[in-house]
């Protein structure tokens, strides 16, 4: 049996079915793709046309060059699809100027398919990135993106580190916020609480309805013992220890001394 041999694509020769390399992408690549995705996988032209444009753009963004709005691009392909529908609707003409326009399609399939800004020699910054597509428009499209990627990722890895650090510095500046708030909400509570508690002591009432006597509240803290608390640095929570024992030892004489006192006079008597 004989082995069936598919036919070349007119002017083209073959489809892409995927677009390969380290050079941003040709005529023949892009539209052999765009011929693949219409023809063979039978998706409509502008499907078709806006696939593989955004396939076409990402070797121009890895390369760092800035594009036009992606519709001008499509339209660009659309328009070379356009122009060999016709080549090929009148292939089997002979006359000179057929076969030049034939000629001059076939040559500028190895030639960049560019898709860069209006602007885009102006607009990049990187010089390496510059001189990269400079020399992709030439003949030939000298240079590839293999040192170009070293060039990207190193800026790229600037850039996240830098966005890191400044997340981190978000998140720290967040929690010493938190953090302020919670003391401020906790000693705004303990205040709050303290009040309530004395507000309570004076207004108890015994059972039986008779008002309670209002409990005696000293201030025992003084500048000067707060001086010397701080010179024999005693740490804040031994020091609560400390000046509450002192409270219940100055409560004590106070209920003690004057009956003792009271029998020491009448004794003397």
């Amino acid at each position: 049996m004989e082995k069936r041999v598919k036919s070349s694509i007119y002017l083209l020769g073959s489809y892409e079915s995927k677009i390969l390399g380290a050079k941003l992408p040709s005529y023949r690549q892009a539209f052999g793709f765009f011929l693949h995705l219409h023809q063979v996988e039978k998706k409509t032209v502008r499907n078709a046309s806006r696939q593989a444009i955004q396939v076409v753009s990402t070797f121009w963004e890895k390369a760092g060059i800035p594009l036009p709005c992606q519709h001008h691009s499509i339209q660009k392909l659309e328009k070379v699809f356009t122009e060999w529908k016709s080549l090929r609707k009148h292939s089997t003409r002979s006359t000179a100027a057929h076969k030049l326009k034939e000629d001059e399609f076939v040559e500028r399939l190895d030639d960049l398919f560019d898709i860069a800004h209006g602007d885009a020699l102006s607009l990049i910054k990187i010089p390496e990135d510059k001189e990269f597509l400079i020399f992709q428009k030439m003949k030939g499209r000298p240079g590839a993106m293999g040192a170009l990627d070293m060039v990207q990722q190193r800026r790229i890895k600037k850039t996240e580190d830098r966005l890191n650090a400044e997340e981190r510095r978000r998140k720290i500046a967040k929690q010493e916020t938190e953090a302020s708030s919670s003391r401020a909400v906790l000693a705004s509570d303990s205040s709050t609480s303290s009040i309530a508690a004395e507000d309570i002591e004076e207004d108890e009432e015994d059972p039986s309805g008779s008002p309670v006597a209002k409990r005696a509240r000293i201030n025992i803290m003084s500048s000067q013992l707060a001086s010397a608390l701080d010179r024999t640095k005693i740490s804040s929570r031994n020091a609560t220890f400390v000046l509450g024992e002192v409270a219940t030892s100055h409560f004590m004489f106070r209920l003690f001394m004057p009956s003792r006192c009271g029998s020491f006079v009448a004794n003397s008597r």
